[in-house]
C-alpha cells in the first residue's frame, strides 16, 4: 500500500522527466563540448535522484525504521546540495574564463563539503534552504543580468525557470492545496516541471553565448 499515492506518483514523474533532461544535456554535450551542458546535466540526473528518494519516503517512509527514514531523508538533503553545485558550476563557466573558473570553482565545492557536514549533523530543512536559496539567487542574478544586458533570450528561460522553482517552493511552504488527494507537495511538483521544462531549453541555447 503506497502511503501517500499522488505524492509518489508526481515525484516519480518528475524523477523521469529530469533523468531525461539530464540525458539531453550529456547528449548536447558530447556534440558541442560545452561544460556548461555536463554541469546542468548531471544537476539534472541528482535532482532526479533526489525526486526518486522523496517518492519513497512519501509513499512508502511509514514503513521504515527510524534509520532508513534518518538516512533516505539525508540523501534526499546531500541531492539537493550537489544538483545545486552543479547548476553553480554552471553558471561559473558561462560567465568565466576556463582559468578562472578552474580557480574559483572550488569555493562552491568548499561550501558543499561544509553543507554535507552540517545537515550530517543537523538534519533540519532550515540548513537546506540556507545553501540552496543563496545559491539559486546567484544563478537567477547572472542569468538576467545576461538577459537584460545582452538580451540573451536562453538565460532569460533560465531566470524564469527559477523564479517558477520558487513559486513553487512558496506554494508547498503555504499549505495551499486544490484537493484532498491532491496536496502542496503535489502542486509544488508540477509547479517544479514546468520550471524545469524552462531551465532545459534555456540551457540548450546557452553554447551560443559561451
Amino acid at each position: 500500500m503506497i502511503y501517500e499515492p499522488m505524492t509518489f506518483i508526481t515525484d516519480i514523474v518528475l524523477s523521469g522527466l529530469a533523468i531525461y533532461f539530464g540525458t539531453q544535456m550529456i547528449g548536447l554535450y558530447w556534440q558541442k563540448f560545452q561544460l556548461v551542458h555536463i554541469h546542468f546535466g548531471w544537476s539534472f540526473y541528482i535532482l532526479a535522484i533526489g525526486a526518486f528518494l522523496g517518492g519513497i519516503s512519501h509513499g512508502f517512509g511509514p514503513y521504515f525504521s527510524p534509520f532508513w527514514k534518518d538516512l533516505i531523508w539525508k540523501l534526499t538533503m546531500w541531492s539537493i546540495g550537489v544538483s545545486t553545485l552543479f547548476m553553480l558550476l554552471a553558471t561559473f563557466d558561462v560567465i568565466m574564463p576556463f582559468r578562472t573558473y578552474e580557480i574559483l570553482r572550488w569555493i562552491p565545492i568548499a561550501l558543499l563539503v561544509i553543507y554535507i557536514i552540517v545537515t550530517w549533523r543537523h538534519s533540519e530543512f532550515i540548513n537546506v534552504i540556507r545553501f540552496y536559496v543563496p545559491s539559486m539567487v546567484f544563478v537567477f542574478v547572472v542569468m538576467s543580468y545576461l538577459f537584460f544586458s545582452n538580451m540573451f533570450v536562453s538565460a532569460g528561460f533560465i531566470s524564469l525557470g527559477i523564479l517558477i522553482s520558487f513559486l513553487g517552493a512558496a506554494v508547498q511552504v503555504s499549505g495551499f492545496s486544490l484537493h484532498t488527494h491532491f496536496n502542496q507537495n503535489d502542486l509544488y511538483h508540477v509547479i517544479q516541471m514546468g520550471g524545469l521544462w524552462l531551465m532545459y531549453w534555456g540551457v540548450k541555447g546557452l553554447s551560443d553565448f559561451t
